[in-house]
């Protein structure tokens, strides 16, 4: 499936999406990779789409990005909850944007973020886990 010429969804196997307003990334669907530019390797920087198959994404999984070579994400406004471990490992990661309709970063959400220089926090940020930037 492809959403533009720079981003393409690849599923691990057939999506079923649940009837709810999560998706759980990291085991329903795997390596989204959205590039800003036409000039970025896919997978450098990634764009996650506030929708897909159809619902709002709403959460980021544990483990969800885990190991990957992302340097740069760029969450959509309605992302609430960014879960533990999500980005774990991530060593080349070193800019993230969080919306401004986040409210909750679990523990160790970016453990291993060796890189992590740029984080900038949305308006609505109430709870971080612990060791939630821990390197």
């Amino acid at each position: 499936m492809y959403f533009s010429c720079f981003a393409t969804l690849t599923a691990k196997y057939p999506i079923k999406v649940p009837k709810t307003s999560t998706i759980p990334v990291s085991s329903a669907i795997r390596n989204v990779f959205f590039a800003d530019t036409p000039t970025a390797s896919i997978g450098e920087i990634i764009t996650i789409p506030s929708v897909i198959a159809g619902y709002p994404v709403t959460e980021i999984d544990s483990y969800a990005f885990q190991g990957s070579d992302v340097k740069k994400i760029i969450m959509p406004d309605g992302v609430k909850e960014i879960r533990s471990n999500a980005f774990y490992g991530c060593e080349k990661l070193w800019s993230i944007k969080l919306p401004d309709s986040l409210t909750t970063l679990r523990e160790a959400a970016f453990f291993g973020c060796d890189a992590l220089l740029s984080v900038q926090f949305g308006k609505s940020l109430q709870f971080i886990g612990i060791n939630a930037f821990y390197n």
